[in-house]
């Protein structure tokens, strides 16, 4: 029955796709549908709560092997049921001011398939079942990044993110298949208890791949050029993909076969990449002017901070702080949405022009920016103190230097935008209020779960001397982006053009320097790529609305119209498990 957790998004797909606001407003029935969703995880999490369930059915047989597909019930993976449920159904509660004026049902329709496929991905104990929504995953980026298809911009954003993140789906697939050469199962739970049995030439290569997959999902370097450029989409699309789904999927994908990594050794290549990955993605914060820009900056160093604790053998902390992110990252991109919609711009510049400084706005953004940054008492402090756990003298050296430029570009952002009060009373909808002030409120008293996780989740975490010193180099952070940023005068341009030419050096579109030109170099190779299939994808895509409009009276024309097929197999599978077929 764990299955059914799924079923509420599933189901919202199909009556979204045939009903289409003849009955019911599209809005209405995603956010009905993942209240649902919310509802089942949390009443499956209380039930299965220090319980290990796998629920194997048979999918089809090739002479004598049966495949199976099968489902699991434990702390981690309900735990993470209900983060993507809740923040889901906060994100679609916000779409309904956000995206009142765009195409109602194709949006919740291809939101509902992206939250259907991580709710999938987060209770799967088979890696082939994993692997389908894995994909699914990505084919739902791509629908939602390209949303405004018409945008030039959007539809290459949504093509470089496609090929990108399918060299780890490649990867991924590459890995399972070695796994299940070596085991004979592509049940996961039964694959890392078996790891022994594995040669090591074989769980070297298959960690490996796993890594490159993760890396890729999670737009870690040399693949984080996907990530920015995916700012394209609606922004509650990005609300979702950097906090509970898309980007998350890597990092979750590395700590439930952490086993199968440690014991490959295959771990100490983690940690170079990511240290290269949280100096590369703060250097391009600091060098950014786009709100939406810097937020995706910001979550690919947190993603690389999470890969430092799974490198450093602390999975758990890793999970902490994943949880922990969703809450805040989420807050930061609707407050992002927010000032989009209201002012209608995303250039931090133009915003500071405004003078958006009333509560409704700096408060959640500061509570925010300040969980990112790791100042206490807010999320990031406690997530911190789980993620350093094991971290050696040097690695908090370095950390701590991490820690001062997310700091440092995290107010970089407030002290520009919310800076003096000139706007006039802005009346905001009700859609809009209610999810700020949830994640608002979470992210503040939301950390001191860290005193009680422990009872959910195996973890360890230490208020120690680092911890303190950590939380002042925060500090420093943000009195530094004061000292910097809320200066008014004619110094202030010429400062930050100074500051943005030193920063523009080491990243990707500056390449003055020696990685510069490296990461520019990759780009070239994107781009050769990007070219080589671009013809294919224009097919693909023309095929795509070529089906679209022989069903329009499926599904208002939309790119998602192949998709419903699949969803009602899906229906019609999950009726016959219950059935007992």
């Amino acid at each position: 029955m764990i299955y059914l957790i799924l079923l509420p998004m599933l189901v919202s797909m199909i009556l979204i796709a045939f009903i289409k606001d003849r009955l019911l407003k599209s809005h209405w029935i995603a956010v009905s549908m993942a209240f649902l969703s919310l509802v089942i995880s949390s009443v499956f999490f209380y039930l299965y709560l220090s319980k290990n369930v796998v629920e194997n059915f048979n999918w089809f047989n090739i002479g004598s092997y049966a495949f199976q597909i099968s489902f699991i019930a434990n702390n981690l993976h309900l735990l993470m049921a209900v983060v993507v449920s809740l923040i889901s159904l906060l994100i679609l509660i916000f779409s309904i001011f956000y995206m009142k004026k765009e195409k109602q049902e194709r949006y919740y329709f291809e939101m509902s398939l992206f939250i259907s496929a991580m709710l999938g991905l987060v209770i799967s104990n088979s890696f082939i079942l994993f692997y389908v929504f894995w994909e699914l995953m990505s084919i739902s980026s791509y629908l939602l990044i390209s949303f405004w298809y018409e945008r030039e911009t959007a539809s290459n954003a949504a093509k470089k993110a496609l090929i990108l993140t399918k060299i780890g789906d490649i990867s991924l697939l590459a890995g399972i298949i070695i796994l299940f050469a070596n085991t004979g199962t592509l049940s996961i739970s039964a694959t890392i208890s078996n790891l022994s049995t594995i040669p090591q030439g074989y769980l070297v290569a298959a960690a490996a791949l796993f890594i490159i997959a993760a890396l890729s999902k999670s737009a870690q370097f040399p693949f984080y050029v996907w990530l920015p450029d995916a700012m394209e989409a609606p922004t509650t699309v990005s609300a979702l993909l950097h906090s509970a789904t898309m980007v998350a999927s890597g990092v979750f994908l590395l700590i439930i076969i952490s086993p199968l990594i440690y014991a490959s050794g295959t771990l100490i290549y983690i940690l170079p990449i990511s240290l290269i990955t949280i100096f590369v993605s703060s250097f391009l914060a600091l060098d950014s002017v786009d709100t939406k820009r810097i937020l995706a900056y910001s979550t690919i160093d947190s993603l690389a901070f999470m890969f430092l604790a799974v490198a450093t053998l602390n999975p758990n902390g890793a999970l902490f702080y994943l949880i922990m992110h969703a809450v805040f990252k989420s807050l930061l991109f609707l407050l992002a949405g927010e000032l989009l919609i209201l002012f209608g711009t995303r250039n931090i510049f133009k915003l500071r022009g405004y003078g958006i400084k009333k509560p409704i706005f700096y408060v959640p953004a500061f509570i925010g920016l300040s969980s990112l940054a790791g100042i206490p008492p807010f999320l990031g402090f406690f997530a911190h103190a789980a993620l350093s756990y094991n971290f050696s003298a040097s690695l908090e050296a370095i950390f701590v230097i991490a820690t001062f430029l997310t700091s440092l570009f995290s107010f970089r952002l407030f002290f520009t935008v919310y800076h003096e009060d000139k706007t006039e009373k802005i009346r905001e909808d009700k859609s809009a209020i209610i999810p700020i002030a949830t994640l608002s409120m979470l992210s503040v008293i939301g950390g001191f779960s860290l005193f009680f996780f422990n009872s959910i989740i195996p973890i360890n975490y230490s208020f120690d001397l680092f911890l303190v010193l950590d939380s002042i180099i925060a500090l420093l952070g943000l009195f530094a982006a004061y000292y910097l940023y809320s200066n008014r005068d004619a110094s202030y341009a010429k400062l930050d053009k100074k500051l943005k030419s030193i920063f523009g050096r080491l990243t990707y579109d500056g390449a003055l320097s020696a990685s510069g030109i490296a990461v520019t170099k990759f780009g070239g190779l994107v781009d050769k790529f990007e070219g080589l299939l671009g013809k294919a994808f224009d097919k693909i895509s023309s095929l795509s609305f070529d089906l679209s409009y022989v069903s329009r009276e499926l599904q208002s024309g939309d790119l998602s119209n192949y998709v419903v097929i699949f969803i009602v197999g899906v229906i019609i599978v999950m009726a016959l498990m219950l059935a007992g077929v």
